[in-house]
């Protein structure tokens, strides 16, 4: 599944997932899966998810306006990051054409641009468990207590290193990503600032934050 995630990607971590679903054609790093391949039609009503199909063809399971804002995210992610750390709207730009239901924020830390992506992609129980044997799922009281999955874009240490990547909470509906990128997009570490357990707890936050 890794093989397959583009090393410079600025995509939700979330499309990375659907891999271990899907497969990789051409065991490439530059490889774009598609959403979750399920085929459930979404409920009528009030309150139903939208119904304008993704580019797999799949109802999202949330409206764009159940997406929170980068005003209510910025509670979040500034309590998370380093005193100094600025809203950065670069990170506004790095979204995926092929998710409908999808927002995006930018943080300036120590150099790097920390960003939050929101997405509406959903999976299936049996895709839900088949994911959560994947090696980089990771154990997370707060997720737990969310009822969420936790990943990261590769197999990390402690909750207390600092994150050097991507990191995932998402249940069959929303998916949240935290990443640290480098002023050229490569990942890197945000120093001081941002641990894997903290960005963790953030996405889980961030998660909550979904209407």
């Amino acid at each position: 599944m890794l093989a397959c995630m583009r090393g410079l990607s600025v995509v939700p971590l979330a499309l990375v997932l659907a891999v271990s679903l899907v497969g990789c054609s051409d065991g490439g790093d530059d490889v774009e899966p598609s959403a979750s391949a399920t085929s459930t039609p979404a409920p009528d009503g009030p309150g139903a998810p939208s119904s304008t199909p993704d580019a797999g063809g799949v109802d999202a399971p949330i409206a764009q306006e159940d997406i929170p804002g980068c005003e209510e995210i910025d509670a979040v992610l500034l309590a998370a990051l380093p005193a100094g750390t600025t809203p950065d709207a670069a990170g506004q730009t790095f979204d995926d054409p092929s998710v409908d239901v999808e927002g995006s924020c930018g943080y300036r830390a120590n150099g790097a641009l920390v960003q939050v992506t929101v997405s509406a992609i959903p999976f299936t129980e049996d895709e839900m468990a088949a994911l959560a044997t994947g090696p980089t799922v990771r154990p997370s009281a707060t997720g737990d207590a969310a009822g969420l999955l936790v990943m990261t874009s590769d197999e990390m240490g402690d909750d207390g290193e600092w994150l050097n990547g991507s990191v995932l909470a998402f249940d069959g509906a929303v998916s949240v990503s935290i990443t640290a990128r480098a002023e050229g997009g490569e990942p890197t570490v945000v120093p001081e600032a941002l641990t894997i357990g903290a960005a963790t707890d953030a996405a889980v936050a961030v998660h909550d934050l979904v209407g």
